[in-house]
């Protein structure tokens, strides 16, 4: 195979497959003990939640949810380094998020997900409550809400569609640096560790914060020996550089991926309700082209027509995480109401104490790493939602340095200045 080919390594797509119970996994829970914020205050502590009817998984659904991911992975694909994303963090935050959305700005969201957010709550919840996880194949899935003292009356329906259908909890909290604190342990606990830290500060005009957060960490269903751990193989990055790697071979029973310009396989994970997708796509053709061709249905079709056959299957060992802003993405989506302070309407989230409340952030957090044991991902989806003045913004002048200029650093007790200069070309 020619470098030009080998060069855009291998695609992998990270899969969750829902299906046949096997002894040793039960149903999703969040089995992680509960996070209790250091300086936050639940919301909850008066709320219990509804017992809501499960349904199954119909295509509609299905076909919805994995065309949104791949869309969003377009958008967010990175063209010169490792990307992967976790559209299903990302539905969860912003289906939780759309639930205090109305007008105009829920029926951009609702158009861009594909179905009514009635609808979609359902199906989220019935697709969570069908998820497996056991010691040697963990799933956690957890949502949080924090809302700033004096900054916000929260609704009460939204506080209970948030318990009932995203098992979320929720904080009031003074969105200081101890706010900061408490979403960033929040974040690493339930990502075991695997996203430390996400975010750095928090934007004065922001008076709630809603955070997904995902863990995965499971063994593979028939592991690696010794022998199977070949040293300093040649993997071709994308400069057309090689680089020395740990490639891990094996057999993989049952499941070829030949076709649609590109080989590849399935291997299962402990408990075989999850698996790791590898696609190469054939010479001559861009793995960042070829995913940004990949739509959830072909995906689907792709699965769908695996063939039976005995595959030696060569893996390297890796390791990346990466941190997106995820606004672009939504925007070129169509969802562009919900981050524009005149237009935005999450009255349903509740009353601000003055202004509109609208999204003023969207992050987005994931880690992997695939070694001879298994793989262990985690991701976490942000949003911030601010708060204008109502007089259509912030701030009252605007300066553009958009010519030479001078600075200083100064001592704010003093006001000497420690360091000053001009500036006069860029």
């Amino acid at each position: 195979m020619s470098k030009s080919i080998i060069k855009k390594g291998i695609l992998v797509f990270f899969s969750v497959i829902v299906g046949l119970s096997l002894l040793g996994c039960d149903r999703h829970t969040q089995a992680r003990g509960a996070f209790i914020p250091s300086h936050s205050n639940s919301l909850m502590q008066n709320l219990s939640a509804s017992s809501i009817d499960t349904v199954a998984l119909d295509n509609t659904f299905i076909n919805a949810k994995i065309n949104l991911s791949f869309d969003l992975f377009y958008q967010m694909i990175e063209t010169n380094k490792n990307t992967m994303i976790s559209g299903t963090s990302i539905l969860l935050a912003l289906s939780l998020l759309a639930n205090g959305a109305d007008g105009n700005t829920l029926d951009q969201i609702e158009q861009v997900i594909g179905m009514p957010i009635a609808s979609l709550n359902r199906f989220l919840y019935s697709f969570i409550d069908g998820l497996h996880s056991c010691e040697k194949s963990q799933l956690e899935i957890a949502n949080a809400v924090w809302f700033r003292r004096n900054g916000i009356n929260v609704s009460q329906d939204f506080l209970e569609r948030a318990l009932d259908y995203f098992n979320a909890t929720a904080y009031a909290s003074n969105f200081n640096q101890d706010t900061i604190n408490d979403i960033n342990n929040w974040v690493a606990h339930y990502t075991d560790g695997m996203i430390p830290h996400i975010i750095n500060d928090l934007d004065p005009l922001s008076v709630m914060a809603l955070f997904n957060a995902i863990m995965f960490d499971a063994e593979w269903a028939v592991g690696y020996e010794a022998e199977d751990i070949l040293q300093n193989r040649i993997f071709v990055n994308q400069g057309g550089q090689e680089q020395r790697v740990t490639m891990m071979q094996s057999i993989e029973q049952g499941f070829l991926i030949d076709g649609d310009y590109a080989t590849g396989f399935r291997k299962n994970y402990y408990g075989r309700h999850y698996s790791f997708v590898a696609l190469l796509p054939n010479e001559g053709i861009c793995v960042i082209e070829y995913a940004k061709g990949m739509s959830g249905t072909r995906f689907l079709s792709i699965l769908n027509n695996g063939q039976h056959y005995m595959t030696k299957a060569h893996l390297p060992k890796f390791e990346f995480s990466n941190n997106f802003g995820i606004i672009g993405a939504l925007k070129n989506l169509g969802i562009n109401d919900l981050f524009c302070e005149q237009e935005a309407n999450l009255t349903r989230i509740g009353t601000p104490v003055s202004g509109n409340l609208f999204v003023n952030e969207g992050i987005h957090s994931t880690f992997i790493e695939v070694n001879e044991k298994g793989t262990r991902a985690a991701a976490a989806t942000g949003f911030f939602i601010g708060c204008s003045d109502g007089r259509g913004g912030w701030y009252q002048r605007e300066v553009i340095l958009n010519r030479p200029f001078m600075f200083a650093i100064i001592d704010n007790n003093t006001n000497l200045p420690i360091f000053k200069g001009t500036v006069l070309n860029i």
